[in-house]
């Protein structure tokens, strides 16, 4: 698809997200990443302008309003890996152009709300201590003072998800093949 039409996809979202709904709102999240991602992939496309610094605002936008139903509630395994994908859309994106500190600041507030939402929504711990540890990963290049933070609270929960169900340890094991 191309950028006119992914542009235009966009505002059709964002016209229909005004009503505020999670289902709306997380299809406009969904063609931000796609606007994101088409942008990205213009700095290697030769027949085109280079046009991947405009990537960072869409992904940006992608990851809070995700993140702001992931704390409202919105958890699932698929949620939390839309999630993931768009926080590495906007890693990427502000790599691309040098917005290493909006990065890590998006970044330490997706560990924050993966933090709060393994306490309140219990069922969705291991989702979240998985999203800190890819988080830690990340910061690791961009803040490793909150790389280390991430990687703790991953540890924490996970321990305290293993204290009370100890066949946890072995789900545990397999996710990390995916990591």
């Amino acid at each position: 698809m191309d950028l006119i039409a992914i542009e235009a996809h966009v505002a059709e979202k964002r016209r229909a997200a005004r009503d505020r709904t999670a289902e709306s709102e997380l299809r406009l999240a969904t063609s931000l990443c796609e606007l994101a991602a088409a942008l990205i992939a213009t700095k290697d496309d030769k027949s085109v302008r280079d046009r991947s610094a405009g990537a960072l605002e869409p992904a940006q936008e992608a990851v809070l309003i995700r993140l702001r139903w992931l704390t409202a509630g919105h958890v699932s395994a698929r949620f939390a890996t839309e999630v993931q994908d768009a926080l590495r859309l906007l890693e990427q994106a502000a790599r691309a152009i040098g917005h290493r500190e909006l990065a890590a600041a998006t970044i330490r507030d997706a560990c924050n709300a993966y933090t709060r939402v393994a306490h309140e929504y219990p069922h969705a711990a291991g989702v979240c201590a998985d999203g800190l540890s890819k988080c830690g990963v990340w910061l690791c290049r961009l803040d490793p003072g909150a790389a280390v933070t991430a990687t703790d609270e991953a540890a924490r929960i996970r321990a305290s998800l293993f204290a009370s169900d100890p066949d946890q340890s072995r789900k545990y094991l397999a996710t990390l093949n995916t990591l």
